[in-house]
């Protein structure tokens, strides 16, 4: 679907050349910031029950870590355990 039509031409869904690289790049250090920051504060993004708001309350000490996970999860589509 494109707007809303059915297309059976594959190559008018295809991504350009463009979008595959930055689909293809690593995943950068602000964009997790931005991500973190734009869930509300008192979600939690796993089992732990560690909210967004704990994130950016003590960012500057979990930020290391919390993009080193992140970032092996776009490299190898899962978290290491």
């Amino acid at each position: 679907m494109v707007d809303g039509d059915w297309i059976d031409d594959p190559d008018l869904v295809k991504h350009d050349n463009d979008q595959i690289l930055d689909l293809e790049s690593s995943i950068s250090k602000d964009e997790i910031r931005i991500a973190v920051w734009g869930c509300g504060v008192d979600k939690s993004p796993g089992l732990d029950d560690f909210t967004f708001e704990f994130f950016r309350k003590y960012w500057a000490v979990v930020r290391p870590d919390f993009s080193i996970a992140v970032e092996w999860f776009f490299e190898h589509g899962d978290f290491a355990i």
